[in-house]
Protein backbone atom coordinates (compact mmCIF):
# COMPACT_ATOMS: atom_id res chain seq x y z
CA UNK A 1 0.00 0.00 0.00
CA UNK A 2 1.66 3.36 -0.73
CA UNK A 3 1.31 6.49 0.94
CA UNK A 4 0.97 9.87 -0.34
CA UNK A 5 3.54 12.37 0.66
CA UNK A 6 1.19 15.20 2.17
CA UNK A 7 3.65 17.49 1.28
CA UNK A 8 2.46 17.10 -2.19
CA UNK A 9 -0.50 19.29 -1.45
CA UNK A 10 0.36 22.32 0.02
CA UNK A 11 -2.69 23.61 2.21
CA UNK A 12 -2.59 27.30 0.70
CA UNK A 13 -3.20 27.18 -3.01
CA UNK A 14 -3.29 30.81 -4.97
CA UNK A 15 -4.18 31.47 -8.18
CA UNK A 16 -0.53 32.69 -8.68
CA UNK A 17 0.46 29.58 -8.54
CA UNK A 18 -2.06 27.86 -10.97
CA UNK A 19 0.02 27.21 -13.82
CA UNK A 20 -2.88 27.64 -16.31
CA UNK A 21 -4.85 30.85 -15.07
CA UNK A 22 -8.48 31.47 -15.49
CA UNK A 23 -7.61 34.58 -17.20
CA UNK A 24 -6.07 32.28 -19.95
CA UNK A 25 -8.97 29.73 -20.26
CA UNK A 26 -11.31 32.28 -20.59
CA UNK A 27 -9.58 33.51 -23.47
CA UNK A 28 -8.40 30.73 -24.65
CA UNK A 29 -12.17 29.91 -25.09
CA UNK A 30 -13.43 33.29 -26.46
CA UNK A 31 -10.39 32.56 -29.43
CA UNK A 32 -12.07 29.04 -29.91
CA UNK A 33 -15.84 30.45 -30.11
CA UNK A 34 -14.63 33.03 -32.48
CA UNK A 35 -12.50 30.88 -34.34
CA UNK A 36 -15.50 28.51 -34.96
CA UNK A 37 -18.15 31.65 -35.92
CA UNK A 38 -15.76 33.27 -38.27
CA UNK A 39 -15.19 29.91 -40.20
CA UNK A 40 -18.92 29.26 -40.15
CA UNK A 41 -19.53 33.20 -41.81
CA UNK A 42 -16.59 32.17 -44.40
CA UNK A 43 -18.31 28.94 -45.41
CA UNK A 44 -21.93 30.99 -45.53
CA UNK A 45 -19.94 33.46 -47.32
CA UNK A 46 -18.62 30.98 -50.01
CA UNK A 47 -21.89 29.01 -50.22
CA UNK A 48 -23.45 32.31 -50.96
CA UNK A 49 -20.84 33.29 -53.67
CA UNK A 50 -21.21 29.69 -55.24
CA UNK A 51 -25.11 30.45 -55.72
CA UNK A 52 -24.82 34.16 -57.24
CA UNK A 53 -22.13 33.12 -59.26
CA UNK A 54 -24.40 30.02 -60.65
CA UNK A 55 -27.67 31.71 -59.96
CA UNK A 56 -28.68 31.56 -63.20
CA UNK A 57 -28.15 27.77 -63.74
CA UNK A 58 -30.13 26.71 -60.19
CA UNK A 59 -33.63 25.57 -60.88
CA UNK A 60 -35.98 23.14 -60.43
CA UNK A 61 -35.41 21.54 -63.80
CA UNK A 62 -31.76 21.75 -63.51
CA UNK A 63 -31.99 19.55 -60.01
CA UNK A 64 -34.49 17.07 -61.67
CA UNK A 65 -31.86 16.39 -64.26
CA UNK A 66 -29.22 15.87 -61.55
CA UNK A 67 -31.39 13.53 -59.83
CA UNK A 68 -32.63 11.66 -62.81
CA UNK A 69 -29.09 11.17 -63.53
CA UNK A 70 -27.95 9.88 -61.26
CA UNK A 71 -30.73 7.64 -60.70
CA UNK A 72 -29.98 6.18 -64.20
CA UNK A 73 -26.75 6.13 -63.60
CA UNK A 74 -27.16 4.24 -60.41
CA UNK A 75 -29.94 1.72 -61.89
CA UNK A 76 -27.64 1.20 -65.48
CA UNK A 77 -25.70 -1.59 -65.43
CA UNK A 78 -24.67 -1.70 -69.21
CA UNK A 79 -21.22 -0.31 -70.29
CA UNK A 80 -22.44 2.29 -72.46
CA UNK A 81 -19.34 5.32 -72.55
CA UNK A 82 -21.60 8.02 -73.99
CA UNK A 83 -19.32 8.17 -77.23
CA UNK A 84 -21.92 7.39 -79.67
CA UNK A 85 -25.63 8.23 -79.53
CA UNK A 86 -28.05 6.69 -81.70
CA UNK A 87 -31.57 7.05 -82.83
CA UNK A 88 -33.74 7.18 -86.04
CA UNK A 89 -32.99 10.38 -88.61
CA UNK A 90 -35.53 12.65 -90.05
CA UNK A 91 -33.98 14.24 -92.94
CA UNK A 92 -36.87 17.18 -91.79
CA UNK A 93 -35.42 16.95 -88.30
CA UNK A 94 -33.58 18.97 -86.26
CA UNK A 95 -30.77 18.92 -83.43
CA UNK A 96 -30.07 22.06 -81.05
CA UNK A 97 -27.72 21.42 -77.60
CA UNK A 98 -29.56 22.47 -74.57
CA UNK A 99 -28.09 22.37 -71.01
CA UNK A 100 -26.02 19.72 -70.99
CA UNK A 101 -27.52 17.54 -74.23
CA UNK A 102 -29.69 17.34 -76.74
CA UNK A 103 -32.96 18.58 -78.31
CA UNK A 104 -34.18 16.40 -81.21
CA UNK A 105 -37.05 17.33 -83.21
CA UNK A 106 -39.13 15.87 -86.09
CA UNK A 107 -42.11 16.55 -87.75
CA UNK A 108 -43.98 14.07 -85.04
CA UNK A 109 -42.00 14.14 -82.09
CA UNK A 110 -39.65 16.52 -79.70
CA UNK A 111 -37.32 14.43 -77.23
CA UNK A 112 -35.06 15.92 -75.34
CA UNK A 113 -31.89 13.60 -73.84
CA UNK A 114 -28.66 14.25 -71.98
CA UNK A 115 -25.22 13.67 -73.38
CA UNK A 116 -25.51 10.52 -73.21
CA UNK A 117 -28.44 10.01 -74.96
CA UNK A 118 -30.83 9.25 -71.79
CA UNK A 119 -34.33 10.19 -73.14
CA UNK A 120 -35.87 13.08 -69.99
CA UNK A 121 -39.37 13.55 -72.12
CA UNK A 122 -40.65 13.11 -74.95
CA UNK A 123 -44.02 14.74 -76.78
CA UNK A 124 -45.85 14.85 -79.90
CA UNK A 125 -45.52 17.39 -81.84
CA UNK A 126 -47.72 17.26 -85.56
CA UNK A 127 -45.78 19.70 -87.05
CA UNK A 128 -44.82 20.46 -91.26
CA UNK A 129 -41.91 22.23 -90.81
CA UNK A 130 -40.27 22.15 -87.48
CA UNK A 131 -38.13 24.58 -86.35
CA UNK A 132 -36.09 24.59 -83.05
CA UNK A 133 -34.75 27.73 -80.62
CA UNK A 134 -33.54 27.08 -76.94
CA UNK A 135 -32.37 29.03 -74.08
CA UNK A 136 -30.93 28.45 -70.85
CA UNK A 137 -34.55 27.21 -69.04
CA UNK A 138 -36.45 26.43 -72.41
CA UNK A 139 -36.69 24.24 -75.65
CA UNK A 140 -39.04 26.23 -78.33
CA UNK A 141 -40.15 24.44 -81.14
CA UNK A 142 -42.84 26.15 -83.65
CA UNK A 143 -44.45 25.30 -86.91
CA UNK A 144 -43.31 27.21 -89.71
CA UNK A 145 -46.32 28.30 -91.92
CA UNK A 146 -48.02 25.85 -89.47
CA UNK A 147 -50.35 27.44 -85.94
CA UNK A 148 -49.08 25.80 -83.39
CA UNK A 149 -46.17 27.17 -80.60
CA UNK A 150 -44.43 25.15 -78.15
CA UNK A 151 -42.31 25.90 -75.28
CA UNK A 152 -41.28 23.05 -72.43
CA UNK A 153 -38.50 22.80 -70.01
CA UNK A 154 -36.53 18.44 -69.56
CA UNK A 155 -39.65 17.13 -68.58
CA UNK A 156 -42.87 18.93 -69.00
CA UNK A 157 -44.83 21.08 -71.72
CA UNK A 158 -44.61 24.35 -69.92
CA UNK A 159 -46.72 26.60 -72.78
CA UNK A 160 -48.79 25.85 -75.74
CA UNK A 161 -50.29 27.86 -77.93
CA UNK A 162 -52.32 27.88 -81.71
CA UNK A 163 -51.84 31.11 -82.98
CA UNK A 164 -54.63 32.51 -85.48
CA UNK A 165 -52.42 32.87 -88.48
CA UNK A 166 -49.48 30.95 -89.99
CA UNK A 167 -46.13 31.49 -88.11
CA UNK A 168 -42.94 32.91 -90.07
CA UNK A 169 -40.56 33.12 -87.30
CA UNK A 170 -39.90 33.37 -83.30
CA UNK A 171 -37.19 34.69 -81.67
CA UNK A 172 -36.65 34.48 -77.73
CA UNK A 173 -34.56 36.42 -75.53
CA UNK A 174 -32.28 35.05 -72.10
CA UNK A 175 -35.18 36.72 -70.07
CA UNK A 176 -37.94 34.18 -72.23
CA UNK A 177 -39.35 36.74 -73.52
CA UNK A 178 -40.73 35.10 -76.72
CA UNK A 179 -41.48 37.20 -80.35
CA UNK A 180 -43.32 36.08 -82.62
CA UNK A 181 -44.29 37.01 -86.50
CA UNK A 182 -47.45 35.97 -88.32
CA UNK A 183 -48.90 36.26 -91.26
CA UNK A 184 -52.35 38.50 -91.42
CA UNK A 185 -55.34 38.82 -93.19
CA UNK A 186 -56.01 42.26 -92.66
CA UNK A 187 -52.25 43.54 -92.91
CA UNK A 188 -48.86 42.53 -94.43
CA UNK A 189 -47.66 40.90 -90.87
CA UNK A 190 -48.30 40.55 -87.48
CA UNK A 191 -46.31 40.57 -84.49
CA UNK A 192 -47.04 38.82 -80.87
CA UNK A 193 -45.12 39.49 -77.78
CA UNK A 194 -45.59 36.98 -75.04
CA UNK A 195 -43.80 37.61 -71.39
CA UNK A 196 -41.37 34.99 -69.58
CA UNK A 197 -44.75 33.72 -68.15
CA UNK A 198 -46.10 32.81 -71.57
CA UNK A 199 -48.47 36.03 -71.12
CA UNK A 200 -49.25 37.75 -74.51
CA UNK A 201 -48.14 41.09 -73.48
CA UNK A 202 -48.24 43.54 -76.86
CA UNK A 203 -49.01 42.73 -80.64
CA UNK A 204 -48.28 45.52 -83.42
CA UNK A 205 -49.80 45.13 -86.81
CA UNK A 206 -47.69 46.34 -89.75
CA UNK A 207 -49.40 47.19 -92.66
CA UNK A 208 -47.13 49.09 -95.15
CA UNK A 209 -43.90 46.33 -94.05
CA UNK A 210 -42.76 43.15 -94.29
CA UNK A 211 -41.67 41.91 -91.35
CA UNK A 212 -38.85 39.48 -91.60
CA UNK A 213 -37.22 39.10 -88.08
CA UNK A 214 -37.17 40.63 -84.86
CA UNK A 215 -35.50 40.40 -81.67
CA UNK A 216 -36.12 41.73 -78.36
CA UNK A 217 -33.58 43.66 -76.06
CA UNK A 218 -32.40 42.18 -72.93
CA UNK A 219 -34.41 44.25 -70.69
CA UNK A 220 -37.42 43.28 -72.47
CA UNK A 221 -37.99 47.16 -73.73
CA UNK A 222 -37.23 47.11 -77.00
CA UNK A 223 -38.15 45.33 -80.13
CA UNK A 224 -36.62 45.74 -83.38
CA UNK A 225 -37.43 44.27 -86.70
CA UNK A 226 -36.37 43.55 -90.35
CA UNK A 227 -38.35 44.98 -92.46
CA UNK A 228 -38.95 45.18 -96.20
CA UNK A 229 -41.57 48.55 -96.65
CA UNK A 230 -43.55 48.66 -100.43
CA UNK A 231 -45.09 51.66 -99.19
CA UNK A 232 -45.26 54.25 -102.51
CA UNK A 233 -43.37 51.42 -104.36
CA UNK A 234 -39.94 52.51 -102.26
CA UNK A 235 -39.48 48.73 -101.71
CA UNK A 236 -36.50 49.56 -99.32
CA UNK A 237 -34.73 47.21 -96.60
CA UNK A 238 -35.13 48.80 -92.84
CA UNK A 239 -34.56 48.31 -89.39
CA UNK A 240 -37.58 49.41 -87.35
CA UNK A 241 -37.84 49.93 -83.59
CA UNK A 242 -41.07 50.29 -81.52
CA UNK A 243 -40.93 49.95 -77.53
CA UNK A 244 -42.75 47.10 -75.61
CA UNK A 245 -46.13 48.63 -75.32
CA UNK A 246 -46.37 51.50 -77.40
CA UNK A 247 -47.69 51.35 -81.45
CA UNK A 248 -45.78 54.03 -82.56
CA UNK A 249 -42.46 53.53 -84.21
CA UNK A 250 -39.74 54.26 -81.90
CA UNK A 251 -36.90 54.87 -84.96
CA UNK A 252 -35.91 53.49 -88.46
CA UNK A 253 -33.00 52.90 -90.79
CA UNK A 254 -32.55 52.43 -94.41
CA UNK A 255 -30.30 49.51 -95.15
CA UNK A 256 -28.50 49.25 -98.48
CA UNK A 257 -25.80 46.27 -97.78
CA UNK A 258 -28.49 43.92 -99.42
CA UNK A 259 -31.63 41.91 -97.56
CA UNK A 260 -31.20 41.90 -93.86
CA UNK A 261 -30.52 37.74 -92.85
CA UNK A 262 -31.18 37.76 -89.22
CA UNK A 263 -30.95 40.29 -86.14
CA UNK A 264 -30.45 40.18 -82.58
CA UNK A 265 -29.06 42.46 -79.22
CA UNK A 266 -26.07 41.36 -78.05
CA UNK A 267 -26.47 43.87 -74.87
CA UNK A 268 -29.14 46.08 -73.97
CA UNK A 269 -27.53 49.12 -76.07
CA UNK A 270 -25.97 46.61 -79.22
CA UNK A 271 -28.25 45.35 -81.87
CA UNK A 272 -26.60 42.86 -84.39
CA UNK A 273 -27.86 42.81 -87.60
CA UNK A 274 -26.29 40.47 -90.76
CA UNK A 275 -26.86 41.47 -94.37
CA UNK A 276 -25.94 40.00 -97.63
CA UNK A 277 -22.43 41.89 -97.98
CA UNK A 278 -21.98 43.23 -94.45
CA UNK A 279 -22.45 42.70 -90.22
CA UNK A 280 -23.22 45.75 -88.81
CA UNK A 281 -23.92 47.12 -85.21
CA UNK A 282 -26.51 50.11 -84.06
CA UNK A 283 -26.72 51.19 -80.42
CA UNK A 284 -30.65 51.23 -78.57
CA UNK A 285 -31.12 54.83 -80.53
CA UNK A 286 -30.32 53.37 -84.08
CA UNK A 287 -27.40 55.17 -84.68
CA UNK A 288 -24.50 52.94 -86.54
CA UNK A 289 -21.65 52.34 -84.71
CA UNK A 290 -19.60 49.80 -86.48
CA UNK A 291 -19.41 47.28 -89.25
CA UNK A 292 -17.42 44.52 -91.08
CA UNK A 293 -17.87 44.37 -94.62
CA UNK A 294 -18.03 40.93 -96.58
CA UNK A 295 -16.36 42.21 -99.52
CA UNK A 296 -18.25 40.52 -102.02
CA UNK A 297 -17.37 36.78 -100.22
CA UNK A 298 -20.49 34.57 -100.28
CA UNK A 299 -21.84 33.76 -96.54
CA UNK A 300 -21.86 30.03 -96.51
CA UNK A 301 -22.58 29.41 -92.57
CA UNK A 302 -22.94 32.09 -89.80
CA UNK A 303 -24.30 32.66 -86.16
CA UNK A 304 -24.61 36.08 -84.32
CA UNK A 305 -26.58 34.73 -81.54
CA UNK A 306 -23.49 34.39 -78.92
CA UNK A 307 -23.17 37.83 -76.75
CA UNK A 308 -19.55 39.00 -77.30
CA UNK A 309 -18.51 37.58 -80.96
CA UNK A 310 -20.38 37.01 -84.30
CA UNK A 311 -19.40 33.84 -86.25
CA UNK A 312 -19.48 34.36 -89.98
CA UNK A 313 -18.38 31.46 -92.51
CA UNK A 314 -17.35 33.44 -95.72
CA UNK A 315 -15.89 32.17 -99.09
CA UNK A 316 -15.45 33.69 -102.68
CA UNK A 317 -17.55 31.11 -103.98
CA UNK A 318 -20.68 29.21 -102.60
CA UNK A 319 -18.74 25.97 -102.39
CA UNK A 320 -15.80 27.11 -101.81
CA UNK A 321 -13.08 26.57 -99.58
CA UNK A 322 -14.09 28.40 -96.23
CA UNK A 323 -12.97 30.77 -94.02
CA UNK A 324 -14.09 31.19 -90.69
CA UNK A 325 -13.93 34.68 -89.15
CA UNK A 326 -14.74 35.89 -85.81
CA UNK A 327 -16.06 39.22 -85.72
CA UNK A 328 -16.32 41.24 -82.07
CA UNK A 329 -18.93 43.88 -80.90
CA UNK A 330 -17.02 46.64 -82.52
CA UNK A 331 -17.20 44.87 -85.87
CA UNK A 332 -13.37 43.76 -85.84
CA UNK A 333 -12.26 40.48 -87.00
CA UNK A 334 -10.14 39.10 -84.34
CA UNK A 335 -9.09 35.16 -85.25
CA UNK A 336 -9.60 33.61 -88.93
CA UNK A 337 -9.72 29.66 -89.69
CA UNK A 338 -8.63 28.95 -93.17
CA UNK A 339 -9.93 25.11 -94.23
CA UNK A 340 -9.37 23.42 -97.42
CA UNK A 341 -12.96 22.33 -97.84
CA UNK A 342 -17.00 24.18 -98.11
CA UNK A 343 -18.25 23.79 -94.75
CA UNK A 344 -21.73 22.84 -95.05
CA UNK A 345 -22.91 23.49 -90.89
CA UNK A 346 -21.71 25.17 -88.12
CA UNK A 347 -23.03 24.56 -84.62
CA UNK A 348 -21.93 26.66 -81.57
CA UNK A 349 -21.94 26.09 -77.57
CA UNK A 350 -19.61 27.41 -74.60
CA UNK A 351 -17.30 29.21 -76.86
CA UNK A 352 -16.96 26.33 -79.00
CA UNK A 353 -17.57 26.03 -82.34
CA UNK A 354 -18.20 22.49 -84.53
CA UNK A 355 -17.97 22.88 -87.77
CA UNK A 356 -19.45 20.22 -90.51
CA UNK A 357 -16.84 20.51 -93.80
CA UNK A 358 -17.40 18.09 -96.73
CA UNK A 359 -14.06 15.94 -95.98
CA UNK A 360 -14.09 16.76 -92.25
CA UNK A 361 -15.65 17.67 -88.80
CA UNK A 362 -13.62 20.21 -86.66
CA UNK A 363 -14.14 21.77 -83.64
CA UNK A 364 -12.43 25.09 -82.86
CA UNK A 365 -12.42 27.68 -80.44
CA UNK A 366 -13.98 31.26 -80.65
CA UNK A 367 -10.70 32.64 -78.99
CA UNK A 368 -7.94 30.87 -80.58
CA UNK A 369 -6.83 30.16 -84.49
CA UNK A 370 -6.32 26.37 -83.34
CA UNK A 371 -8.23 23.68 -84.80
CA UNK A 372 -8.90 21.46 -81.13
CA UNK A 373 -10.41 18.34 -82.89
CA UNK A 374 -10.67 17.01 -86.02
CA UNK A 375 -12.21 13.85 -87.12
CA UNK A 376 -12.37 12.53 -91.09
CA UNK A 377 -16.60 12.32 -92.20
CA UNK A 378 -17.09 8.85 -92.46
CA UNK A 379 -20.48 7.67 -93.87
CA UNK A 380 -23.25 10.68 -95.14
CA UNK A 381 -22.98 13.28 -92.11
CA UNK A 382 -25.50 16.23 -92.39
CA UNK A 383 -25.31 18.22 -89.47
CA UNK A 384 -23.01 18.77 -86.21
CA UNK A 385 -24.27 19.98 -83.06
Amino acid sequence: MSRLNDDAFPEEYTEEENPVSNRFLSRSKFALRFGRYFLLLLLAVLLIGIILANREHISVDNFRRLVAKIDIGVSKSSGHTGDTIEFDYDEDGKVAVFKDGLVYLTPSKLKIMDNRGTEFFSVNTGFTQPEVLTTQRFVITFDRGGTRLLVTNSFAVVFEKTMEEPILTVSVNEKGYIAVITLSSRYKNTLHVFDNNFTEIFSWQSAERYLLDVAVSPDNNLIVLSCYNTKDGNNAAELVCIRTGKEEIYWTQTLVEGLPLEITFKNENTICLLQEQSLSYYNKEGKKTADFNLENRFIQQYSIRPEKYSVLVLSGSKRGNSTVCIINNNGEKTQEIALEECVVDLSLSNNRIALLGEKNTFVCSASSSKILWQRENKGNIKNVC
